[in-house]
């Protein structure tokens, strides 16, 4: 068996996976930055928040009013 069977499917791996982490890294990079948006807030908080804010206006179950 030659040498070069054994790393073709290596090599036809790292073809593809190469571009790909070329083409993903900056957006990668460009997400995790400190300061590059998003806030602190957990969708927990924002679910607490919309809740309190929305709670007088829901009426209860059952009232056809």
């Amino acid at each position: 068996m030659a040498i070069g069977a054994w790393f073709g499917g290596d090599m036809m791996l790292l073809w593809w996976l190469g571009p790909i982490a070329l083409a993903t890294a900056p957006a990668v990079y460009l997400a995790r930055r400190p300061g590059a948006g998003g806030s602190e807030r957990t969708a927990l908080d924002i679910l607490k928040e919309r809740y309190a804010r929305n709670a007088h206006s829901v009426r209860p179950l059952g009232s056809d009013q």
